[in-house]
């Protein structure tokens, strides 16, 4: 049962084993053993034709509900990862810097050309905290984060060789998927 479902091509089979040469004192021992090798179910001899078919039926309707669930999944997964480079794209085309805020105001995520304006590069800018960004507008940005109102802000960005720059904000709330 192992070599078969170490096989890539017989990995998703259905195994249905069947004995009548099992000891009584060591049967469920011998039960166990198979379930544990990989067998799917278990018929001992003798056996009614009957119950045969309706297990094996039983089970072509569990892989067949399991592999359309993969296939659902794998298409969701494609589509998901066409959205994420279609956003990519967009992103990284933007001549704006963006910058994504988590409720607790810190980076979650931001293009090249945040990184670009700030002089470092975009990845070292998730997790720091707005304020360090735009300490001169911090309490008023945090306001804003909480509510629903979007504004724009002239102010100053601060970049990692300690100059600033004057940047205009505009800011902002997006609604969590779910809520």
């Amino acid at each position: 049962c192992r070599q078969i479902k170490n096989q890539p091509i017989l990995q998703n089979s259905i195994i249905v084993m069947m004995s009548g040469q099992i000891d009584p004192e060591g049967r469920s021992e011998e039960i166990v053993r198979g379930f544990e090798a990989g067998v799917n179910d278990y018929l001992l001899k003798p056996f009614e034709l009957s119950e045969l078919k309706a297990r094996l039926s039983a089970w072509l309707n569990i892989k067949e509900a399991k592999d359309s669930l993969a296939g659902e999944a794998s298409d969701r997964k494609s589509e998901l990862h066409e959205e994420q480079e279609y956003t990519r794209t967009i992103l990284s085309s933007m001549s704006d810097a963006l910058f994504v805020f988590s409720s607790n105001n810190k980076v979650e995520s931001c293009n090249e050309r945040a990184g670009e304006l700030l002089g470092c590069e975009h990845t070292r800018l998730s997790g720091m905290d707005m304020a360090s960004l735009f300490p001169d507008e911090s309490s008023r940005l945090y306001r804003i984060a909480a509510s629903d109102a979007g504004n724009d802000i002239d102010t100053e960005i601060h970049r990692s060789d300690g100059t600033s720059i004057p940047v205009s904000l505009s800011c902002a709330l997006l609604s969590q998927a779910g809520g």
